[in-house]
């Protein structure tokens, strides 16, 4: 494929421009009857070689895979794609307590480096954990398949859990209402459910204490306890969902099984 001066691949406009100057060298040796000279067999091959390029570049052709490390993540993308702190696409997107978007192994520097706000808004974070933006990812992985960019496993890149303090409180907080009123109860077995799913960090808080399931299944207890069976159904699924959850974590199975 043609390529400018830099080894990326070279515009649709440029090949154009190119494709254009070699025809009409091409045209110019014709009207000079000069169609065996050297240049003009040069010409002849150059213009090919364009064309070909030009065709692969839509799609008329073998489809270029281009690698995003290839690149550095520095061709032009949607600004909101765009890391706020790496400047570069993002491979691993995550929302902040703050509701803002990162790539995952940067906001994970940041935070390990003890920082605890918003790189963006400067809100102190209320907790550190990370939750996928799903939607983004699927933006920027549909956006790079017609383009036929090829982004590397996430898997691939730091991925730290970073859980402190404030996250701890945060989870205290959440096992606290399970002892409120019933609308606390389904907002937060609603919340430990989801936090449970995505962050493995989270259910290993669980592991931490051995009354945390029992504080988690406090509506059911109590209500068994009081012989009132009336308990809501989005309750009950969240609380026996959240348990399943925390499950999977090796430490925990002994804890869910005692509990």
């Amino acid at each position: 494929m043609a390529k400018t001066a830099d080894g990326d691949p070279a515009s649709v406009v440029e090949l154009k421009r190119e494709l254009r100057v070699m025809v009409n060298a091409i045209l110019k040796d014709t009207e000079d009857n000069d169609s065996h000279s050297s240049s003009f067999l040069d010409a002849i091959d150059r213009a090919t070689e364009v064309l070909s390029a030009l065709k692969e570049l839509n799609g008329l052709g073998k489809t270029t895979s281009l690698r995003l490390d290839d690149h550095d993540g520095s061709f032009s993308c949607p600004p909101e794609f765009r890391c706020p702190l790496s400047k570069k696409l993002m491979r691993d997107p995550v929302i902040i307590s703050t509701g803002q978007t990162y790539d995952k192994p940067f906001i994970q520097k940041w935070l390990k480096t003890g920082h605890r706000i918003c790189p963006i808004t400067q809100q102190v974070l209320s907790h550190t954990l990370l939750t996928p933006n799903y939607l983004i990812k699927d933006m920027i992985s549909q956006w790079c398949h017609t383009r036929g960019i090829e982004i590397p496993d996430p898997a691939g890149c730091v991925n730290e859990e970073v859980v402190d303090d404030a996250d701890r409180e945060h989870f205290s907080m959440l096992l606290s209402k399970m002892s409120k009123s019933i609308q606390e109860q389904r907002a937060a077995a609603k919340e430990l459910r989801l936090l449970t799913k995505r962050m493995p960090s989270f259910r290993a808080l669980f592991g931490e204490s051995t009354e945390a399931i029992l504080r988690l299944l406090n509506p059911l207890i109590e209500k068994r306890g009081s012989g009132n069976d009336e308990i809501p159904r989005d309750l009950q699924e969240d609380l026996i969902t959240t348990l399943l959850n925390i499950s999977i974590q090796d430490s925990n199975k002994k804890l869910v099984a005692e509990a």
